[in-house]
This record gives C-alpha cells, structure tokens and sequence, in this order.
C-alpha cells in the first residue's frame, strides 16, 4: 500500500499580468491598544506625525483598528516581526506586566495598524 505523503506534489504555476512591484513605498507598525496602551492613536488622522523610539517621525498616511482574530492581523505581524500575533500580543503583554500593568490593560480582541510614509523627516 502506497504512502499519499510520499508522493511528491506538483506545485501550480499562475500566471499574472502584472510586474514585480519593487520596494514599498509605505511602511507600518502594529501597537497595541489597551486602557492603559496608545489610547490617543484612536483619534490619529492622516498628516499626523509617529516618532519613534530611535527619534525618527514619520507622516502617518493610515491607523486601523484591526481584529485580533480573522487572520489579517497575524498576516501583519508575520510580514512586519517574523511572528505569529499571538507570539505578538504575549510579547506586548509581558512588558504589560513588568511596567506594573494588570494583564488586561491590553486588548486581547484588536490592535492597531498604523502606516506611514517610509521617508523619514526631521523633527
């Protein structure tokens, strides 16, 4: 009786009309939101300015809130850290806990999604 795994898989070719797309033109991040976690980034609008940990501002194009559940979050993550959303979310809720947070001051339901121009300008 033959093993199915052993036989191998012939993979699909499809084929599209368009170019390789290049580099992004934009860039993001995922925060976490929480009664006591980037609360102000609910009302954030296009022009608005991100600045980072290392100093850098950028011009923020988009912020979401995205469901922590429905796949699109951890598609996010894995594209942007290497890691699931929830290895994500554990991360966010560790350094919760060691600021003095209770584990529920970060949502376990959304997050945000925040894009912005990839060009950073100076402060």
């Amino acid at each position: 009786m033959a093993k199915f795994d052993s036989i191998p898989s012939r993979k699909r070719v499809l084929k599209v009309n368009h170019l390789e797309p290049g580099a992004f033109q934009m860039d993001y991040i995922l925060l976490p939101i929480g009664y006591a976690y980037n609360s102000e980034w609910v009302t954030a609008k296009k022009g608005d300015v991100v600045r980072m940990h290392d100093g850098a501002d950028h011009v923020v194009y988009s912020v979401r809130m995205v469901k922590v559940k429905g796949g699109l979050a951890d598609l996010l993550s894995r594209l942007r850290y290497g890691i699931s959303i929830a290895g994500c979310m554990q991360r966010w809720k560790d350094n919760a806990r060691l600021e003095g947070h209770t584990k529920d001051a970060i949502s376990s339901d959304e997050c945000l999604w925040v894009v912005y121009e990839k060009e950073a300008r100076e402060g």
